[in-house]
Formats: structure tokens, C-alpha cells, sequence
């Protein structure tokens, strides 16, 4: 697992879940990282939590010296094409979710299956089932483990036929007879979208793939910046409700005397109810009470920038971790009158239900 500048990348390495893979980002590690609480294990907890699939950034950067194919990617473009194929042919699913670990893919719908009928069930169930085990879903998985094996335009093409070969006796009636031709019945047309999508996606990320030592491969990076703010948003208003504002303010640090404002200031959270009000700034990094590390002078100043404009006496800094375990200190700002600030870690675990309740518990006992 690892913690940077706003984005995290994917690694191939069994241990290791998410790393960071793009050049000029700096990077974290994050300590007591082992197999049992793998990167892959936590953002799909993180995904599952939230109700959101991650916002794929890109797919330009590079992993070097990895060994195997981890699932992450697999599992998240599986999650990618499913998004597209709901958005695209069957508006009435809205929410994709993956649960990377298993490679599972499952839609969530919006309520109009029924008007359908059962032939849209059945896509649901055979196509879309958190089983995800359908010829055309073996196909797409078969197709993206054999990526990182491809040392030539031609290996592509073996492999995507030799995948497809298997679906010849298969119920949906797919079969590959060359190299350019899939053919699709009458049962499966409904697929064919999707089907595409997929082998438009080993297309696309096929150039530059090489194996050895040194080998370099192809890895998506995701806003986790934006899924731990969902994650630390999610923890609040379930315990916490309706007094939890995101992202709402109307204040600015400046004015001058025509009326111009700059410098808006908008806290992640404002807890406004009937106790003290306080501001919660979420921040993916390493939380410096884990490493005995400096506090950034930028966050800092940021915080106490809220507090002063928004006239909060309570204010937090809010870190993942991969602990059980909540740290908390708490700090007073050397103004009259005192800012508190409370630097909290919080579980981003699968199992961290037990950190969860500690970390809400010390956030009210602070502002109480």
C-alpha cells in the first residue's frame, strides 16, 4: 500500500496491492504492510464502503521489475468495461462496484429491471452475477490475465483466439472461426457492446509490454484522494447524520473594498450541530503520529485558516491507516483565542469496524 500525492497506481506484486507508478510523484510507503491486509483488499473494502468505484485517471504510467499480474488490474478493468457496458447499452444500472480480490463484478440497479421482464433478468444473472463465472466473463478475464504475456502482435492474436476457443460448445453460441471474425447469435447480441469493449481495451493497452528483470507494464491510477474523502464522509454521516456538511462554505480569506473575494475556503467536513462546531480536513498520507514524522506546515496553515474564517474552535486532521488501531494527538495553537487541533488515523481495513467506532468516539470526545 502506499500513500502519496494524490493518486495511487496499481502494482503487480503479490504483497503489495497499490503503489505508486507514475514519474515525479513523490511516495510513502506505509509501514506494516503484509499479506493478510493487501493493498487490493483494502480498495476494494474502500469501494465497497463508499457505494463508489474510483475515478480512473489514466493509464499511462509504469510498474517496473514486477513478476506476475497482480488482480488489481484485471479486477479494475473489469469493473471499467462493466461501468461502460451499464452506462452505455442498459442505462438503468447507475453504481458499479468490484470486489478485486475474488475478480468479482456486481451492479447495483435503479429499479426499472422489472419493467423488462425476465430476459432482463436474465442478463443480470448471467452476464453481470457476482459469480462472474459466464463464458463471455471467462473470456474478458482469460483475454487480460494473458496481457502481460504478449511479446508480439501476433501473440495477441493466438491468445485472444485461443481464449475464445473454448467458448465454441459453450450456451451462448460464441465462437472465433479467425482471426477478425466473432460471431454472435440471436441470444447473445446483447452482449456484443461490451464484448468489443473488452478487446478494444487489449488493444489499447498492449503496446510497450515486454518480460524480464527489468520488464515495464502498463497500470491505472485512481483518485484516492477523492475515495478516502468519500470514506471519511461515509464514517461520519453514519454515525453522525445530517449535522455533517460537506465541502459547504461561503467564506473567503480576502475582500477588498469593490467587493472582490478571493481565496474561498471549503473544509472537507463541517460538523455543525448541537455541540461545537468543528472542521474535518481529510489528507492520503502516512499520518505523522505513525512515524513520529513533521505535520506539513501546508496543512497546518490550512486548517488554522478554516478555524480563524469560520470561527470553529476544534478543527482535525484526518489520515488512513492500516492499523486496527486509532492514534490520536491533539494539539493547541499558541492565539488567543486557542485553536485545538486533533490529528486522527482511521482504519481503511477491511475488519476495521472496531477503528471506525474508536475514531468517531475520539472525534465527539474532542469536540464535546
Amino acid at each position: 500500500m502506499a500513500f502519496h500525492r494524490g493518486h495511487v497506481g496499481v502494482k503487480f506484486k503479490q504483497f503489495a496491492g497499490l503503489v505508486h507508478v507514475a514519474r515525479n510523484l513523490s511516495i510513502e510507503i506505509l509501514p506494516k504492510l503484509d499479506s493478510q491486509k493487501s493493498g487490493n483488499d483494502v480498495l476494494a473494502h474502500m469501494v465497497s464502503y463508499t457505494a463508489r468505484t474510483p475515478s480512473v485517471l489514466g493509464a499511462i504510467g509504469q510498474v517496473s521489475r514486477f513478476d506476475s499480474m497482480e488482480e488489481t488490474l484485471i479486477g479494475m478493468t473489469v469493473a471499467e468495461i462493466l461501468k461502460q457496458l451499464s452506462q452505455g447499452l442498459h442505462r438503468d444500472f447507475h453504481t458499479v462496484k468490484a470486489d478485486l480480490p475474488s475478480l468479482r463484478g456486481q451492479v447495483h440497479h435503479a429499479g426499472q429491471v422489472a419493467r423488462y421482464g425476465s430476459r432482463r433478468d436474465r442478463f443480470v444473472q448471467q452476464v453481470l452475477s457476482p459469480s462472474f463465472d459466464t463464458p463471455i466473463n471467462r473470456t474478458i478475464l482469460a483475454g487480460l490475465r494473458e496481457m502481460m504475456k504478449i511479446v508480439s502482435s501476433q501473440r495477441l492474436k493466438a491468445k485472444i483466439r485461443s481464449g475464445l476457443e473454448t467458448l465454441k460448445d459453450a450456451e451462448v453460441g460464441i465462437f472465433m472461426p479467425s482471426d477478425r471474425l466473432v460471431v454472435f447469435n440471436r441470444l447473445t447480441q446483447r452482449w456484443q457492446h461490451g464484448y468489443q469493449l473488452s478487446l478494444q481495451w487489449l488493444d489499447h493497452i498492449r503496446p510497450g509490454l515486454r518480460i524480464g528483470v527489468d520488464a515495464l507494464g502498463p497500470t491505472m491510477l485512481f483518485d484516492m484522494n477523492k475515495l478516502f474523502e468519500s470514506y471519511v464522509g461515509q464514517c461520519l454521516r453514519n454515525s453522525l447524520g445530517d449535522i455533517v456538511h460537506e465541502q459547504q462554505s461561503e467564506h473567503y480569506l480576502f475582500s477588498n473594498a469593490d467587493g472582490r473575494s478571493v481565496g474561498l475556503l471549503r473544509p472537507d467536513f463541517l460538523i455543525d450541530g448541537n455541540f461545537n462546531r468543528a472542521v474535518v480536513e481529510t489528507k492520503w498520507k502516512v499520518a505523522p503520529s505513525e512515524t513520529a514524522s513533521f505535520y506539513q506546515p501546508g496543512d497546518l496553515r490550512q486548517v488554522f485558516a478554516y478555524a480563524k474564517v469560520l470561527g470553529v474552535s476544534n478543527v482535525f486532521l484526518v489520515y488512513p491507516t492500516m492499523s486496527d488501531d486509532v492514534l490520536a494527538e491533539i494539539f493547541t495553537s499558541n492565539t488567543d483565542p486557542s485553536i485545538n487541533l486533533t490529528s486522527l488515523t482511521l482504519p481503511i481495513i477491511p475488519s476495521g469496524n472496531d477503528g471506525r467506532e474508536k475514531f468517531i468516539a475520539a472525534l465527539i470526545s474532542s469536540i464535546a
